[in-house]
């Protein structure tokens, strides 16, 4: 057990050689919503151009950004004003790594790789999953989730007082979810 204390992740969390084949589905409806959400990736996140983003978004969306304001026009003002995005050209396909696409229902969520500096050693890094999750209505998100990345920490017989919330997982592991405001 006292290796298991000092273990870190031994692979890294990369991005896959073609996303673009992540983005599609026979279903056409969960293709629909993939494909908005490969837009709003490549549109609005990637190349920033807000103004474009009544296309892919709904009036009423939902943010769960603490930073940002629910409403189409609070999402804009949050990357245009706040955050200070500034348009550049829509590139032909989308530059973000990614690691997995998956789809089911009204719901996308798409996962990307992060890179992430030790807390405990600034000269070292680690990365880890982060991941956008979309509620589509008619084809266009309504709703998100706020990117995070997902952390399962495994009790080895000491205290976990580094822990924010501490909750019993599926198969007994204590699990924390690590909340981050916004994108870098």
């Amino acid at each position: 057990m006292a290796a298991m204390e000092g273990a870190s992740a031994q692979e890294a969390v990369v991005g896959i050689d073609n996303p673009d084949a992540l983005f599609t589905s026979k279903d056409p409806v969960l293709n629909r919503n993939k494909q908005a959400a490969y837009n709003i990736i490549k549109v609005l996140l990637e190349a920033n151009h807000w103004e474009l983003a009544d296309h892919y978004l709904t009036k009423r969306y939902l943010q769960h950004n603490p930073n940002a304001v629910s409403g189409l026009d609070g999402v804009v003002y949050y990357f245009t004003e706040v955050r200070k995005q500034r348009a550049t050209p829509i590139p032909e396909k989308m530059t973000t790594d990614i690691v997995s696409v998956v789809a089911e229902n009204d719901i996308v969520t798409v996962s990307y790789p992060r890179q992430i500096q030790d807390p405990k050693d600034s000269s070292r890094s680690y990365t880890t999953t982060w991941f956008d999750s979309w509620r589509f209505v008619d084809g266009k998100p309504t709703s998100t989730g706020i990117r995070q990345p997902s952390r399962i920490r495994f009790a080895v017989g000491k205290p976990m007082s580094n822990f924010r919330k501490r909750k019993k997982g599926r198969w007994g592991f204590e699990i924390e979810r690590q909340r981050c405001a916004s994108r870098p």
